[in-house]
């Protein structure tokens, strides 16, 4: 049965992007005589259905699937989407922040496959991986955008607040665990 799923879920993924490339390459080529914009929507749907087909296809470990194919498409997207619309910084900067990105994705993948049946910690410690990637993010764009000011408040209020949010993550973690091992040990008797 969930095969079946899987079969229909990849055929509706498929015919949906296609018949969004022939719409966009339709009404491009109507409004411009030639194609533009349809380009972009084209190589984005390509990407996204490679990115989703590992979901359909994969027998196991679809999400692990999925993201190595995420890991691999993404910088050459970014260069297919700089070249089209001719901004190098795309790719520069693009490829600065997907490479943080994608390793914080596969250090948070790797948190809730190895705390999958402890989800306040996986959640706990996911938080924690968010503060570098969202500060390297703030500190890349600074860098690239000289008119992007650089804002240490800000750095620091979201520095806090996922803090705060991991540490009671952790809490809930602590206590679900106590309870856990109460029940086992009153269960014992």
């Amino acid at each position: 049965m969930m095969l079946k799923v899987k079969k229909w879920g990849l055929y509706t993924l498929t015919s949906l992007c296609l018949i969004a490339i022939i719409v966009c390459v339709i009404c491009d080529y109507a409004m411009t005589k030639t194609l533009t914009w349809s380009l972009i929507v084209i190589l984005s749907l390509i990407a996204g259905w490679l990115v989703m087909a590992p979901c359909f296809i994969a027998k196991s470990k679809a999400i692990k699937k999925s993201l190595i194919v995420s890991s691999i498409i993404l910088i050459p997207f970014l260069a297919g989407l700089s070249a089209l619309l001719k901004l190098p910084l795309i790719l520069s900067m693009g490829s600065c922040i997907a490479g943080l990105s994608i390793a914080a994705a596969w250090g948070i993948y790797g948190v809730l496959v190895k705390y999958q049946k402890r989800i306040f910690l996986a959640l706990a410690l996911s938080l924690l991986i968010a503060i570098p990637l969202v500060c390297g993010i703030t500190h890349i764009t600074a860098y690239f955008i000289k008119s992007f000011p650089m804002d240490i408040v800000s750095d620091l209020f979201h520095i806090i607040t996922t803090l705060v949010l991991s540490g009671t993550c952790l809490m809930i973690d602590a206590i679900k665990l106590h309870r856990d091992t109460v029940r086992k040990a009153q269960t014992g008797l």
